[in-house]
């Protein structure tokens, strides 16, 4: 078994995904008590049940890989808390299950698997502990951080080869002359930590060459900077979010959103809310749109909030309310009058009075 988020393949380990920066391992106990090599999970004997721990903090995502087919995952305990499941999924060497840590705490999650020709039962313990990132850097230095923990508290960012020289002269070259593809493979390899000016640089090549989750890497890498820097972080890691569909994400960074006061995020917050209507997540859709007419309702896509608003208040959700959906409306068709929404909204407004607000 191993547990990792995302998984990496970790030289030394004989191809077995190691932990790393999202989410770590600790050394955890076999059930006879021995030591188990950190970043790999203990085998215990068939039918017995281990205990494996893993540090995250919220907003990694966590991948429990089990050896062989079969397992099932109890969805026991208290997790739903602090945890989202994502996905299960199977191939030729064995069962894996994702999930996303959300908020601060410790939960367990269970697996179970049955030998049908037998009737035996094995069951696997993973006890996941989400924590802030100060707390998640002590955690992984006091457990002597596995292999792909590395290069500070966030660790070695996915795409990063990390020869750690921080020599970017052939990088930066690469950039000037628009060759992206190669001026980002030369930034990783030079990739040291530190440095929030490069860290933004190489994930905004990433996000722009879709490399998503590579861009995720290092914009998470500035959580933790001062200033412009981490604002900059928070903006790519909302669209980087919104381009991979990462709804436990977008809901995370809300919150982060809200202390951003030096870089501008109205083209994020509407990228992200377009995506959770489409994906039919309306309350947090909602939340977003409120906070981008809160931030921006004199600036352009401010007929396209209110619009998007109106259609999460007429549409068939437990939001439903026709009064509300017509005053959004009304806001496209009172104050944007050249709105491409604005006969759209129009159409609505007319449909929601002969049908629900002014049947006589």
């Amino acid at each position: 078994m191993s547990v990792a988020s995302p998984s990496q393949q970790a030289p030394g380990y004989g191809g077995l995904p190691s932990a790393p920066a999202s989410a770590a391992l600790a050394p955890g106990q076999s059930p006879a008590g021995s030591q188990a090599t950190p970043g790999v999970a203990a085998q215990p004997p068939a039918g017995s049940e281990a205990t494996q721990i893993v540090y995250a903090r919220p907003g990694d995502q966590i991948t429990v890989a089990l050896d062989g087919a079969g397992w099932i995952f109890t969805g026991k305990g208290d997790w739903k808390s602090g945890l989202e499941y994502l996905s299960r999924s199977l191939d030729a060497k064995g069962t894996t299950f994702v999930f996303q840590a959300l908020t601060l705490g410790s939960y367990d999650l269970s697996f179970l698997k049955q030998d049908l020709s037998t009737g035996a039962t094995t069951t696997k313990i993973v006890k996941v502990s989400v924590l802030s990132d100060a707390d998640f850097a002590r955690a992984i230095a006091g457990a002597g951080a596995p292999r792909g923990v590395s290069g500070g508290p966030k660790g070695l960012p996915e795409g990063a080869t990390g020869n750690g020289s921080g020599d970017y002269a052939q990088a930066e070259e690469l950039y000037q002359e628009e060759m992206l593809p190669e001026a980002l493979a030369a930034y990783e390899e030079a990739w040291a930590p530190g440095n929030p000016a490069i860290n933004e640089r190489i994930a905004d090549l990433a996000y722009r060459l879709k490399s998503y989750q590579d861009a995720k890497s290092y914009w998470r890498q500035n959580l933790d900077a001062k200033g412009v820097y981490r604002e900059l972080a928070i903006a790519g890691l909302i669209k980087s979010a919104a381009a991979t569909h990462d709804v436990g994400q977008l809901r995370l960074l809300l919150f982060q959103a809200r202390g951003v006061t030096q870089v501008p995020l109205h083209s994020e917050l509407l990228a992200a809310a377009r995506f959770l209507v489409e994906n039919r997540n309306y309350d947090l859709a909602a939340k977003y749109l409120t906070d981008f007419l809160a931030r921006y309702a004199g600036m352009q896509g401010a007929d396209e909030a209110y619009y998007l608003l109106g259609t999460l208040y007429q549409d068939d959700t437990p939001m439903q309310d026709a009064r509300k959906a017509r005053e959004y409306y009304e806001k496209v068709t009172n104050l944007y009058p050249t709105s491409r929404y604005y006969q759209r909204a129009m159409n609505n407004i007319i449909y929601l009075n002969r049908h629900f607000l002014e049947i006589r």
